[in-house]
């Protein structure tokens, strides 16, 4: 197993339980919202069944029409078998209103034939409509997105996925069928998606008392007899599986499916009250921990248990009493009871999103709160009003719509809706404040502070004025009498920023002390207690030694200011003005603010780090422009004249300095001397030898031996002495007698230059080669003196291979013969114009590309 794979296994797992709890749960509510927005379109249904075999228990008007009746036995549909809901819940799906299926039934031992015409929904009132959508839509995508939503921010976390099987379980506990609907979808997928969906159905029971004994903590007794709670998991999975096998086997194959309809019949009412004891005991865990725990665990707890009490309180005597009279709970209370309190049940996962959310009970609170701007602490009443918002203006919309009213009546049935939407709003905000400030007042409080507090922190990049501003706001906020910020100083964390103390303090903490390795390691606030045997600063075997700089800062608690694996800082907090202990309220606050901290301490030392690279830069770029100042200097400021020829040259280097190198040289014997060299590598290094490269030359040149064999291999060996040995240049040196027009020269691995010459057939390019390692390879090279009679209209062209080798965008290269191809072309031309005529054949072989070697070129003719 790769270690990606053991990083990204749980997001894998989501997703593959997505793919069956999710995608199904959004074509049931699809289907739905196509009978509530579209009737017209969607074919309803002929009838009710007695499953698990085919028998009509009640046909519909359709079916009644037709013929159909109850007790007949429907055995295909349009000549097909129907053996599973599948080969019946396929062809209706796959028809239209209008359209005509021919049943074939068997009544008392007849088999007969009955068309159907198929006929559409009918529109459905606002009111009747409400029951279908919190049923198929409100509750199901809400507990789905929240369920989801925590694993996926918390995917390695066992109550985050607990949580999500509780809210897939709850989605599926209203099911009435609609597992059924699975039964026209695509072969394969609707046996696994039926199985899952029904088997959740079974297990919102257990889940609701797992959660109950896990959260926000394990029972003590779990922990002692974990087998306790097997008692009822174990029939409850094997209730669910039972279930779920049924409604496969009802899609595929009736009678496998009486198999485990009888099974299940054997069990009676033993399932439901298998749920019953699951949820008494959810609801008993949670009033346990109510009176073991304080602080703000007891009031997400409190309010927890309220919420689910007011949730399932109203369907529960419905179901008790359906499930003892063995009767159809419509039968029992008006639709309008059953759809009341089935809407309730929204509570239960509103419930659930606000403790967690809200009250960090999972600590999602960072992705939640960037994500979703505290969705449900801040505008979880804000749903409400949105709703009584859009009451109003429909209602308002009605009436104004409605005709009958005269323009003053307009504008008053108007004007107080706008009013009544304002006050909506205000409402709204009292009543968040005051829910807030009546069951969290902690956290409430907390929440202001991390707000305010990160508010300022995420503008300030200077350090010494981060610091001092998180420091004095948690100081007032939690009134700290003594507060220190230390922050890290070679091999120790120092005192940077302190409050309360009398005088300057030198107290330091080790950076590889057991200390700083706890917070590093931790990350998260520690509690300080010199005095508590089971504290971990006594677990850890901390040292006197170690302990001091706490005594003396009076730490109670400390606060790693921490990013990803890096510690940052870390705060000392002494004791309260109250002297009353650091609640876990506080530590939650303090922990997220040290986490705004350490990572706006992260971007100051990150902003002060791109400050000092930008200056190191800007002081590079000035030296490399005085570099390349320098080495432009190297190149001939001057054309000496030289009788019979013209003669140019130029180099564009690839970046600011480059290796390439040519040089004109005026002899003593009135000879004229010109040079085109490369140098190995680029930059500054290249640069560098260029420069060596040209002082030996000239050096040999001007005083050296008299064969320009000789002084090539005197060049070679100033220069293999002076440079690495992973450096070498390739080199031509020619020599030019202007009374003879003999060009002497000798090629030191490099590019040979190009000589066209006119004749009577056109112009010819000769190649002046020549034979010799680059210079600076090996200290014994020998070279070969070469020598060409030049005649009137001559033209030498000598490059380098930046020339040559120049590019496009596919990495094609002109190459020599590219050159030599376009060089007869410009004779006749100046030397000037020739120079700049190669250059711009080159660069239209690039078409645009960048440019990859520096670019060097010598031009000289010979007089006509």
């Amino acid at each position: 197993m790769t270690e990606r794979f053991r990083a990204r296994w749980p997001y894998f797992l989501l997703l593959a339980t997505a793919i069956f709890t999710v995608i199904p749960q959004l074509r049931i509510s699809w289907s739905t919202a196509r009978i509530l927005l579209d009737p017209g379109s969607v074919v309803h249904p002929l009838f009710s069944l007695d499953t698990p075999q085919p028998i009509v228990r009640q046909p519909l008007p359709a079916a009644a029409a037709a013929g159909i009746r109850a007790g007949d036995l429907l055995l295909a549909v349009n000549g097909s078998p129907i053996r599973g809901f599948a080969g019946l819940y396929g062809p209706l799906a796959a028809s239209h209103p209008g359209q005509i299926l021919v049943f074939r039934v068997r009544r008392q031992g007849e088999e007969l034939d009955i068309p159907i015409r198929l006929s559409a929904y009918q529109p459905v009132p606002f009111s009747e409509a409400i029951f279908p959508l919190v049923r198929d839509f409100g509750i199901p995508c809400f507990c789905i997105a929240l369920g989801f939503g925590v694993a996926f921010i918390r995917p390695r976390d066992p109550m985050a996925w607990l949580l999500l099987g509780l809210m897939l379980s709850f989605s599926c506990m209203i099911d009435t069928g609609l597992t059924l609907r699975a039964a026209a979808w695509e072969e394969g997928y609707r046996d696994i998606a039926a199985f899952v969906r029904s088997f959740l159905s079974q297990m919102w029971g257990p889940a609701m008392m797992l959660f109950g004994i896990y959260f926000p903590e394990r029972l003590q007794r779990d922990r002692r007899q974990p087998w306790l709670k097997w008692l009822l998991l174990a029939p409850t999975i094997f209730i669910g599986v039972t279930v779920g096998l049924y409604y496969v086997a009802a899609i595929e194959d009736f009678p496998l499916a009486a198999r485990f309809e009888a099974l299940d019949k054997s069990l009676g009412t033993a399932p439901f009250w298998l749920h019953m004891a699951s949820c008494s005991l959810f609801f008993s865990c949670i009033w346990y921990k109510i009176h073991l725990l304080t602080g703000d665990a007891r009031r997400r707890l409190r309010l927890l248990v309220v919420g689910t009490s007011v949730a399932m309180t109203p369907l529960l005597p419905i179901v008790v009493i359906a499930n003892l009279t063995g009767k159809d709970a419509g039968t029992l209370v008006p639709l309008w009871v059953i759809a009341t309190a089935v809407g309730m049940l929204m509570l239960f996962p509103l419930t659930m999103a606000y403790v967690i959310v809200v009250e960090r009970a999972l600590d999602v609170r960072v992705v939640v709160r960037q994500g979703m701007r505290y969705a449900l602490a801040t505008r979880g009443v804000r749903v409400l009003q949105g709703i009584i918002t859009a009451a109003i203006i429909l209602y308002s919309v009605r009436v104004i719509s409605s005709g009958g009213l005269r323009r003053p009546q307009l504008l008053t049935a108007a004007s107080l809706a706008v009013i009544a939407v304002v006050l909506a709003g205000r409402v709204a905000n009292a009543l968040k404040v005051w829910v807030d400030k009546r069951f969290f007042r902690e956290a409430y409080s907390a929440e202001q502070v991390l707000v305010s507090l990160g508010d300022k922190v995420r503008t300030i990049v200077e350090r010494t004025n981060l610091i001092e501003t998180v420091a004095g706001h948690i100081a007032n906020s939690l009134h700290i009498a003594q507060l220190a910020v230390l922050l890290p100083e070679g091999d120790l964390y120092r005192v940077s920023h302190a409050i309360g103390y009398p005088g300057a303090t030198t107290a330091a903490l080790s950076a590889s002390g057991t200390v700083v390795s706890h917070l590093r390691t931790t990350q998260k606030p520690a509690r300080v207690y010199f005095d508590d045997a089971n504290s971990w600063l006594r677990r850890a075997g901390i040292s006197v030694e170690e302990t001091k700089p706490l005594q003396e800062l009076d730490t109670q608690l400390l606060v790693p200011l921490a990013f990803q694996d890096r510690l940052p800082g870390i705060l000392s907090l002494g004791r309260k003005l109250s002297d009353e202990p650091y609640s876990n309220s506080d530590i939650n606050l303090l922990a997220s603010v040290a986490g705004h901290t350490g990572l706006a301490l992260e971007n100051s030392s990150l902003t002060a780090e791109v400050a000092n690279e930008v200056a190191r830069r800007e002081l590079l770029r000035r030296e490399v422009a005085i570099a390349r100042e320098v080495q432009q200097r190297l190149f001939p400021q001057r054309f000496p004249a030289v009788p019979g020829i013209t003669y140019t040259g130029a180099c564009r280097p690839a970046s600011e300095v480059g290796g390439d190198y040519y040089d004109f040289l005026e002899l003593e014997d009135g000879r004229f001397g010109f040079a085109i060299g490369d140098v190995s590598g680029k930059g500054i290094p290249a640069a560098l030898l260029m420069a060596s490269l040209q002082a030996s030359l000239r050096g040999q040149a001007i005083s050296g031996p008299k064969t320009l064999a000789e002084l090539m291999a005197n060049v070679n060996r100033l220069l293999y002495d002076a440079s690495p040995r992973s450096h070498f240049a390739t080199l031509f040196y020619g020599s030019y007698d202007p009374t003879t027009r003999c060009l002497s020269y000798v090629n030191a691995g490099h590019n040979a230059p190009m000589l066209v010459r006119r004749n009577g057939q056109g112009p010819q390019v000769i190649r002046l080669d020549g034979h010799g390692l680059g210079a600076g390879l090996t200290r014994a090279a020998r070279y070969t003196e070469c020598s060409r009679q030049l005649q009137p209209g001559d033209m030498l062209v000598a490059f380098t291979d930046g020339i040559s080798e120049a590019m496009d965008a596919a990495g094609l290269e002109w190459g020599e013969d590219g050159l030599a191809a376009v060089l007869p072309g410009f004779t006749g031309q100046s030397v000037q114009q020739i120079l700049d005529s190669v250059l711009h054949a080159a660069q239209a072989h690039a078409a645009g590309a960048p440019q990859h070697d520096d670019m060097t070129l010598v031009v000289l003719c010979v007089d006509q």
